[in-house]
């Protein structure tokens, strides 16, 4: 916890001067906290508790025990003005927060008291009250109705996320749903069958016909706007300034309000006049300027800037990191997890380091090459960590597929057309702590993991946790630790992952785990996650299969990794999710006390189709990254994509293979019936676009292996074929360099992975934004193309940019001057893209 200059924080809140917490155990961080009280559980939050957005007049319940150990202390919770606080729970932590009225800005303070001590920590939590609309989708179908759902952009097109009910019996199915304004792609599901809405005119011409929903209201452009602009450090204090926009939201007499926390504790609410650490100084118009002043000693992570103005409306919330007490800039870096360039090592099809321990399944004609094991090990990883591959590319991290032991033979899936596979992928472990003999042993892993450390290159693992193979001892031994793959009316569970989201099997010789009646079941693998990461010093994992996995489980295996792992060594470790639904979902598992992020599939999905395929215009694009970066929050650490292991590499999509309307199972059929190889160089160009996508916006990239070097493939297993290192073309390697020089720019410039993103000019076919930093502004230019495209920029006040500004690249192309009325004139070639730098003093 900072220690911070004593001051009163205003607003309503009855904050104890901090001066005051200087005399507590509080001014201690939990490592020293720990160090001198008697139990060894700690009372301090686990975490920085994110921000909590409730909805005026709505009930909302926040769980402090995901944040804080119970079993240590005792909790008490002091609302500020006009939040209403009361325990649901209080053993369990459950405390129900509710507020009326307008849309604020608020706090909530708790205080952890030491059970049979004297030790007390004050917390404050930002809260913020919003209000929302919400649409009724109306649908009278005219057949018998066994299941019948909405589904669309706003849910992921999940058929099983918000099912329609007829509750007065009158024929007319509804499901009333909270949308903010924007345009919605939607269609219903009934029966299994999708479905236009009849009533609505307005569809999409040609692709899925999908009915267009459009909910009025402020849109993204004309919200406020804050962007960091400068920061100095002396002896006597850091002072950061940030430039604020209000729009049309206020003025010098209605200003806005911001409030400003370190870590968790509040720094203070902004004054528009005094000595505050948070003052609002005017300009003209509607700009103004945020100062934050901060101590020279400052014990903290981050800074969360959280503000609203006159009208409601809320500016983007900020996150700035801190090193070393001071922001993250190109003079003071960061090893944050946020800076991560993320690689997928697919292990059996990477490389083959040790050809002595290939041993692929024979004698079984109806498995196809393509579906067999195919060499790759842990000491071709190795080599390649070895020689330099990872380094040259630009990766910080190796994501590696699971490592667990596999069934011998090959099975064939129960869902037709009855395919055989062998288990070369991984994911069907017969033993929970022996390592495939395919890929190696403990030791070549320890090495692994070791090599990557020197080379500053982190490993997480892929850990597999929602069913087993049913040669696992596990599933022969505890038989009640599982579910049932047949379900009460004689159906087979199988693949219904929206239907029966948590029990469904993925097939009938994968025993999914029935974790809520078997809380032995949680302990035992969430303990066998732990030795994972204790025994080959792992740095994380990526899990697979998260929203079919109970709350309670990932709750328990973060607890454990804070304290059994993170707390006594001072590591931080890392938790990413598989969960391919909305980005209600997404956010759910990453929104405190659980996963460190997800893999954004809802944005994956407009990637896809605005950049490979261009069938939706830029602006959907630009939209749905508005629409993430709103929805989640700075808080957690995302992860953006361009294609893994579940869908047809992105290289199909750009050379026309694919065009995005065809179902998984018929691009899976294709790949197994044709030779898919790309036809066109220039595809090899529209990756690249994609790569500067990827690599320039704020969630963590994660590249595929083998996309570095433009790897095409229909659906898996045709998108898992054996990595390429040698006689590349000319093509495949501007590509690798390309994207290897993005990665490291990237790592050079904390603009791209930290700094403030602002959407600036989307089109048809070009977009246009900048990432903002207190000592550079990066602009990035896409044209995804076939033809060049010349346009004219009006740079936006805020960016401080005027006339005369230069503008050097980074990337390819010349530099830029700034011309008259900040206009900025950019000629971008096919399928090309540009970053633009202006350092600030």
């Amino acid at each position: 916890m900072p220690l911070l200059p004593p001051h009163t924080a205003r607003h309503g809140l009855a904050w104890i001067p901090l001066w005051a917490l200087l005399v507590s155990v509080c001014v201690l961080t939990p490592w020293e906290a720990n160090a001198v009280i008697e139990s060894p559980l700690p009372i301090a939050p686990l975490e920085i508790i994110p921000t909590q957005e409730i909805f005026a007049g709505e009930a909302y319940t926040l769980d402090l025990g995901l944040f804080y150990v119970l079993e240590a202390c005792e909790l008490s919770a002091q609302p500020s003005e006009g939040l209403e606080a009361s325990w649901e729970d209080e053993g369990s932590g459950l405390l129900q927060l509710e507020a009326s009225g307008l849309p604020k800005l608020t706090a909530l303070r708790v205080t952890s008291r030491r059970r049979g001590g004297d030790g007390t920590i004050h917390s404050d939590i930002p809260v913020r009250v919003a209000q929302r609309t919400f649409h009724e989708f109306r649908f009278h179908p005219d057949v018998d109705v066994e299941s019948l759902s909405v589904a669309g952009t706003f849910n992921g097109w999940s058929a099983g996320a918000n099912p329609m009910m007829d509750e007065d019996g009158d024929g007319v199915y509804t499901a009333r749903l909270p949308l903010e304004p924007g345009r919605y792609l939607y269609k219903f599901v009934l029966n299994g069958d999708w479905l236009p809405d009849p009533d609505n005119p307005e569809q999409e011409q040609g692709g899925y016909g999908n009915s267009i929903l459009e909910i009025e209201g402020q849109v993204s452009e004309s919200r406020p706007q804050i962007l960091r602009r400068s920061a100095t450090s002396t002896d006597q204090a850091t002072e950061l300034l940030f430039s604020v926009d209000v729009g049309s939201g206020g003025s010098e007499t209605q200003p806005p309000t911001f409030h400003v926390y370190l870590d968790n504790i509040m720094l203070g609410v902004s004054e528009t006049d005094g000595e505050g650490p948070v003052r609002l100084e005017w300009g003209s118009g509607s700009e103004a300027l945020l100062r934050i002043t901060l101590p020279p000693e400052v014990d903290a992570e981050e800074i969360r800037v959280l503000g609203m103005d006159s009208s409601g409306e809320f500016f983007p919330e900020r996150l700035v990191l801190l090193e070393n007490g001071r922001p993250v800039t190109q003079a003071n870096p960061s090893d944050s997890w946020r800076s991560t360039v993320l690689y997928y090592a697919f292990v059996d099809r990477f490389s083959d380091g040790d050809p002595d321990n290939d041993r692929p399944i024979e004698g079984v004609e109806e498995l196809h090459p393509r579906a067999n094991w195919q060499g790759g090990d842990l000491q071709g990883v190795l080599d390649r960590i070895e020689e330099g591959y990872f380094s040259d590319l630009g990766v910080t991290c190796i994501w590696l597929s699971p490592l667990n032991r596999q069934p011998d033979h090959a099975e064939v899936e129960y869902s037709p057309p009855n395919r055989t596979y062998s288990a070369y992928h991984g994911y069907w472990p017969v033993r929970e702590n022996e390592i495939e003999p395919r890929f190696g042993d403990e030791d070549l892993l320890r090495w692994l993991v070791a090599a990557a450390h020197e080379r500053g290159i982190r490993v997480i693992l892929d850990c597999v946790a929602n069913h087993v193979h049913e040669e696992h001892p596990l599933f022969t031994e505890h038989r009640d630790w599982f579910g049932e793959v047949e379900l009460p009316d004689g159906t087979m569970n199988i693949k219904l992952f929206d239907e029966h989201r948590l029990t469904t099997w993925f097939d009938t010789f994968l025993p999914s785990f029935d974790y809520p009646a078997a809380p032995e079941a949680v302990e035992h693998m969430t303990d066998n996650a732990i030795w994972w990461l204790q025994t080959f010093n792992l740095d994380g994992f990526r899990h697979d299969a998260t929203k079919h996995i109970p709350d309670e489980f990932w709750q328990i295996l973060t607890r454990k990794i804070r304290l059994e792992i993170e707390r006594p060594t001072g590591r931080r470790l890392f938790q990413v999710g598989e969960t391919i639904s909305g980005r209600d979902l997404v956010q759910h598992y990453a929104a405190g006390g659980m996963l460190d992020g997800q893999f954004d599939f809802p944005l994956y999905w407009p990637a896809r189709n605005t950049l490979a395929i261009g069938s939706e215009p830029m602006t959907s694009l630009a939209q749905a990254l508005e629409d993430s970066l709103s929805y989640y929050g700075p808080s957690p650490m995302h992860s953006a994509l361009l294609g893994n292991h579940d869908v047809s590499r992105y290289m199909a999509y750009a050379d026309g293979v694919f065009d995005g309307s065809s179902p998984w199972d018929d691009e899976r059929t294709y790949g197994f019936e044709h030779d898919v190889q790309v036809q066109d160089e220039e595809s090899y160009e529209r990756l690249g676009v994609g790569f500067a996508f990827l690599l320039t916006i704020p969630h963590i990239p994660m590249i595929y292996y083998g996309d570095e070097i433009g790897i095409t493939g229909a659906q898996d297993p045709d998108n898992r074929r054996m990595m390429e290192f040698d006689g590349l073309s000319d093509a495949r390697i501007a590509l690798r360099e390309r994207v290897a020089r993005l990665a490291h720019l990237r790592r050079e410039h904390p603009a791209l992975w930290q700094g403030d993103f602002l959407s600036i000019q989307a089109d048809e076919d070009t977009w246009v934004y900048a990432r903002v930093n207190f000592d550079e502004v990066i602009l990035v230019a896409i044209n995804r193309s076939d033809e060049p495209q010349s346009i004219e920029i009006v740079l936006p006040d805020i960016l401080d940019l005027g006339e005369g500004s230069e503008l050097s690249p980074l990337l390819d192309g010349e530099g830029a001057e700034v011309g008259e009325r900040s206009t900025l004139s950019l000629t971008l070639p096919p399928r090309s893209s540009r970053l633009l730098l202006s350092p600030r003093d």
